[in-house]
């Protein structure tokens, strides 16, 4: 099976609804099973630059929109087929034994 790869961004979740035609940051290309990985990483890097200075513009500590804008994302990513142009809905879910795994939710 050929491996699908996604453009991933963040989205604003001051929006009521989802939308995915809102105002969001582009992360990068990536498959559906480095997405989790990829929030992870982004929080531990917020969580070392920005948030131990609070006293600071977080644009004063780094260019990256996604670490200075962190805390005003919905961490439900959108990703959209870089061969389709189809997008989905990055949701991550937890069955009865407490195991995380993910789907992808069509959004339109």
């Amino acid at each position: 099976m050929k491996e699908r790869y996604f453009k991933m961004y963040f989205c604003y979740h001051h929006e009521q609804e989802k939308n995915p035609n809102q105002y969001k940051e582009f992360v990068g290309i990536t498959t559906a099973d480095r997405v989790e990985q990829i929030i992870g990483h982004y929080g531990n890097l917020w969580g070392l630059i920005i948030d131990p200075q609070p006293h600071l513009d977080p644009e004063e500590l780094t260019e990256s929109k996604i670490l200075q804008e962190w805390e005003g994302f919905d961490l439900d990513p959108l990703l959209e087929c870089v061969e389709t142009g189809e997008k989905f809905w990055f949701i991550v879910t937890r069955d009865d034994k407490g195991l995380d795994s993910y789907e992808l939710i069509n959004c339109c």
